[in-house]
């Protein structure tokens, strides 16, 4: 089984963030899980695909429902009189 490890740089690619950003999210305890060998930040395309997914219902949930259509049948129209 072989699970590519991701740079800073390639990460940063793939989610379409500055590094200064994919740094404060790791920092925040947001981001995706880390992988550290020696000095060297690399993330696990596994791991990066998960968090992603997990990112994406995160969101779907937290963001607002577009309000239900509103039923107009049992409104009138206006009459003539009120526009003379």
């Amino acid at each position: 089984m072989s699970d590519k490890l991701l740079s800073v740089p390639e990460t940063c690619q793939v989610l379409g963030i500055s590094r200064a950003a994919l740094y404060k999210t790791i920092q925040a305890g947001d981001g995706p899980t880390v992988t550290k060998i020696g000095r060297r930040t690399l993330f696990r395309e596994t791991s990066l695909e998960r968090w992603m997914a997990e990112q994406e219902d995160r969101n779907s949930v937290l963001s607002p429902q577009a309000p239900a259509p509103t039923d107009i049948s049992g409104l009138e129209a206006p009459s003539s009189e009120a526009s003379q």
